[in-house]
């Protein structure tokens, strides 16, 4: 497992003081879509956003939550949604429902 640093560092390194928040919104969207790799860890959708930074990877829940955090350190209402896709919409990647999950920012900047 390769040590990274926490979220706290992470909005550091990532965040520009000077630019506007919402440069800032997609600099951190970029990260964790960049840096964070998909992939399942052993707390599957329950790891704390430290931990899917420590783990280096996450599926859609855990990266969700990571963001919804980072966007909320910049002072943006960020919620995690949870949607339900259809069956027949998946049918060729699962047989049963799945639950899919979106993030809202309201970037009143």
């Amino acid at each position: 497992m390769a040590t990274r640093e926490g979220v706290e560092e992470v909005f550091r390194q990532v965040v520009n003081e000077n630019a506007p928040v919402c440069l800032n919104a997609i600099a951190l969207h970029d990260y964790v879509r960049d840096q964070v790799k998909f992939g399942f860890n052993k707390y599957f959708d329950a790891p704390s956003p430290d931990y899917t930074l420590t783990c280096d990877y996450g599926h859609c829940n855990p990266k969700s939550h990571l963001m919804t955090v980072l966007f909320k350190m910049l002072g943006l209402e960020a919620y995690q949604h949870f949607i339900a896709i259809p069956e027949d919409i998946i049918k060729r990647c699962h047989s049963s429902p799945s639950i899919a999950k979106s993030i809202e920012i309201w970037c009143l900047a």
